[in-house]
């Protein structure tokens, strides 16, 4: 009860963790997905946890709008609205399952597989570069970095860390609802919602791509239907994985016709859906899931649902399904209002393109040429075969094909067929190869034959109907498999472990107890090849061995070797008129790599003018040395040195204010702040010395009495340095020092002076007059840079006494 107890506190954690780390990114893009997803939020919660007895609507209700949430890639914001509410939806039901003291899932034969899957792939976190989740842990930056990872596309290490988070989130939060007591029923209303929705979503579609006006219903992605969902290929495996639910309608009542024509037309619609869609994918699995669901059900009420099989039922099942799919071609290919038009994205100009008949007939004729799938199916293959057993790491495909272009000599760069580098094999089963390799592949596998057991085993043993439309929708997602990746959508990527869960609730007595033995040791075997493949990665660490193999210091893409020292920033560098920039949320880190001084621009850019001021915080392991103030969006150069005891330390900026490109109607989705270009590196200090935000000016009007000819002074930031030259190092230095703060009276400003790394000075300063301080020799022997390091600045804009916008520090001059 304790172990219990402390694993619901750590799943309780989770939730709220990812809660949080989305929170900005949900509720920043515009002020009507923030009303509806927060009262949603609270709906979906409260409805839960106040009312467990009818926790089935609440989940329904849920279910009904997945096809809000059909968008591909970490960069639309429809996945993380979806992530988010599902851990919404999780947290509650850990709730509820708290206060009902419930079980974890009964049948510990798929909890346990499903557990080894989980555990394999987050074992393969050693094979990615620790500097890219360093910060994940460091308190002050992980939350932060949680945003980034969670934003990250497939090119990068992060974004495999972002997806082993989904993956445990999808896993849990399907646990949770086959711990319920009443989770059979409640799977069977979440299915049936699932088809409702598609059903729905199918025939909007049709309406909107014959030419029916519906605001709410996207343009269509180069005329091909998509309806509500972000891309048609998204939509066609929704559909396809969804719609042999329909059996469900089939068994309410085999003597009533009207059943029959609502299953039917359900058929129908989603064909006719599917053909306009233009993927062909589907117009394969699709009609052959539907058959085989025609050929081997036929439900009749006597007494009560039972499934058999007829003498007649093939003929029967092969005229209706023949029947019902020609029926969808044939509205397809003659209703009138065919032609329609739609924006054709990635180009610099948008183009018109048209669907009608013979585009349609054009991808019939090619529905078994593969093109551009083939051209990538063979580049996976080298990819598999660099770490053929174990794999190369969780949803890192898009990142090691980014690397391993670059290296000439790889087996990836001179056999590769398509020269577009993509974010997926677009193949299911190469997936798990590339991730897991031959293990990875077999776990899963494993997984979904022992789901596939309890569901055949409770259709044949308890005459249950229930199981069998979801048998066949796991059946339809590893066909459709062959030509996606499925694990690229996170709402596709879910839907297969709700089928999985479903299976978890089937009492493990079902199966015939050879085949129970069978599972039993086979798991034993699986539980090895993990504790192989953790260490397997753990030799492996960083993926050492590859970078040993191409001659890397550290296997990174080549020319982007400075990508290791960032933490908390996106990838990759952006491309703007400073050159390239590389962007990073509300805070990063960069790593200082060399003694002497680092530059770097720093670039804030919004579209609109600032309603007040953005600030860009820069310190060294908690020590502030700067603060960055943007009235309007500019670029800002910046220069610091550093002594040699500083190498290998972090240069943390924090921005004050962030804000996300979808409130003004761009695509990338991200959370952003400022910007800095890559840091370069100066051994030399300049003759005017760096971190001065003014050149020497000449003492006017009334001057102290020391003051001779010519005497210059400047201005200071929060830091400033200068060279020691050799006329310091023999004679000492001599200086004065002037605060100009408002408040200097009530609050003296301290200024350390640092030779090197040394604190050789400190000098309060409580009055703005003139005050001298003086560095013996012997304090700057052997020294290359004296600093000034100021408590504390002002700005004379920000205070309203003047227009100048700068952070000013101290004025200092010499003698």
């Amino acid at each position: 009860m304790k172990n219990q107890s402390f694993l619901k506190v750590i799943l309780a954690c989770y939730f709220v963790v990812n809660l949080v780390a989305r929170w900005e990114i949900v509720f920043s893009v515009n002020q009507w997905l923030t009303v509806v997803v927060g009262v949603a939020s609270c709906l979906l919660f409260f409805s839960i946890t106040v009312f467990p007895r009818y926790l089935t609507y609440p989940l329904c209700v849920f279910a009904f709008s997945f096809p809000l949430y059909g968008a591909p890639g970490a960069l639309y914001t429809r996945g993380h609205v979806f992530e988010f509410l599902l851990c919404v939806q999780s947290l509650a039901l850990l709730v509820v399952a708290v206060r009902s003291n419930l079980k974890m899932i009964e049948n510990r034969m798929v909890s346990n597989v499903l557990m080894l899957y989980l555990f394999y792939s987050f074992l393969s976190i050693l094979l990615f570069p620790a500097s890219e989740y360093e910060f994940l842990l460091q308190p002050r930056l992980f939350l932060d970095g949680l945003k980034n990872v969670l934003y990250e596309n497939s090119w990068t290490p992060l974004y495999s860390i972002a997806g082993m988070n989904r993956l445990g989130l999808f896993i849990f939060s399907t646990v949770l609802i086959a711990c319920q007591e009443n989770a059979v029923r409640v799977f069977k209303a979440i299915f049936v919602c699932m088809l409702i929705a598609g059903v729905i979503s199918a025939a909007l579609g049709i309406a909107h791509q014959l030419g029916v006006p519906l605001a709410f219903v996207k343009s269509q992605y180069m005329g091909r239907l998509q309806s509500v969902f972000a891309h048609p290929n998204v939509f066609a495996v929704y559909i396809t994985i969804t719609t042999p639910f329909v059996f469900y309608i089939f068994g309410q009542d085999n003597s009533n016709r009207k059943w029959k024509v609502l299953s039917s037309s359900v058929i129908i619609v989603c064909a006719t859906a599917l053909i306009f869609s233009l993927c062909r994918a589907s117009w394969l699995v699709y009609p052959l899931t539907i058959f085989v669901g025609s050929l081997c059900l036929h439900w009749q009420k006597k007494g009560g649902l039972k499934w058999k099989l007829e003498g007649r039922l093939p003929r029967k099942a092969i005229i209706f399904f023949s029947l019902t799919f020609l029926l969808g071609v044939f509205l397809v290919f003659f209703f009138p209002n065919l032609k329609t038009t739609g924006e054709r994205d990635g180009t610099a100009s948008s183009q018109i393109s048209r669907i009608d008949t013979s585009t349609i007939t054009e991808r019939f004729s090619n529905i078994l040429n593969p093109t551009v799938r083939a051209r990538v199916f063979h580049d996976s293959l080298p990819l598999i075969r660099e770490a053929p057993v174990f794999g190369l790491g969780f949803e890192s495909y898009g990142w090691h094909t980014s690397v391993l272009a670059q290296i000439p000599q790889s087996g990836f760069s001179r056999n590769r067929k398509d020269q577009l580098l993509r974010g997926s094999t677009h193949n299911l089963y190469l997936t798990h190869l590339v991730n897991g390799g031959i293990v990875g592949l077999v776990l899963w596998l494993t997984l979904i034959g022992v789901a596939c057991s309890f569901l055949i085993s409770d259709l044949l043993v308890n005459k249950s109907t229930d199981s069998f439309p979801v048998l066949l929708c796991i059946v339809a997602f590893h066909l459709y498999g062959m030509a996606e990746s499925m694990t690229f959508t996170p709402i596709i990527w879910f839907i297969i472990f709700l089928y999985i869960g479903y299976a978890a609730t089937i009492d493990e007595n079902v199966l015939p107890a050879r085949l129970y033995i069978f599972w039993k040791r086979w798991t034993v075997v699986c539980t090895i090849l993990v504790l192989s493949g953790g260490v397997a990665y753990a030799t492996n660490f960083q993926s050492w061995k590859l970078a040993e193999k191409y001659g890397l210091p550290r296997y990174y893409a080549p020319n982007n070797m400075d990508q290791i020292y960032y933490s908390g920033f996106y990838t990759p560098a952006r491309k703007r008129p400073v050159g390239k920039v590389r962007w990073m949320g509300k805070r990063g880190s960069v790593e200082i790599v060399k003694s002497g001084i680092m530059e770097f621009l720093i670039f804030y850019e919004y579209p609109v003018v600032l309603d007040e001021p953005v600030i860009v915080t820069i310190d060294v392991d908690g020590d502030v040395i700067d603060e960055v103030v943007f009235f309007k969006s500019k670029v800002i150069k910046r220069q610091y040195y550093f002594s040699e005891s500083s190498v290998g330390r972090r240069l943390n900026l924090t921005v004050s204010r962030t804000w996300n490109p979808q409130k003004f109607g761009v695509k990338w989705g991200r959370i952003i702040g400022a910007a800095i270009t890559a840091p370069r590196y100066f051994s030399k200090i300049p003759e005017d010395g760096i971190g001065f935000l003014s050149p020497w000016k000449r003492m006017t009007g009334q001057v102290p009495e020391w003051v001779q000819p010519g005497q210059q002074y400047r201005w200071t930031g929060k830091r400033a340095t200068i060279r020691v030259d050799d006329t310091m190092q023999k004679q000492g230095f001599k200086i004065y020092l002037r605060s100009r703060h408002p408040d200097v009276t009530q609050k003296p400003v301290e200024v350390q002076i640092f030779a090197d790394e040394d604190l050789v000075h400190t000098v309060i300063l409580s009055s703005s007059n003139w005050q001298p301080l003086s560095i013996g020799r012997e304090k700057l022997v052997g020294k290359k840079a004296l600093t000034f390091h100021v408590s504390r600045t002002w700005n004379p804009r920000l205070l309203g006494n003047s227009k100048d916008n700068r952070n000013l520090g101290i004025i200092v001059a010499l003698p």
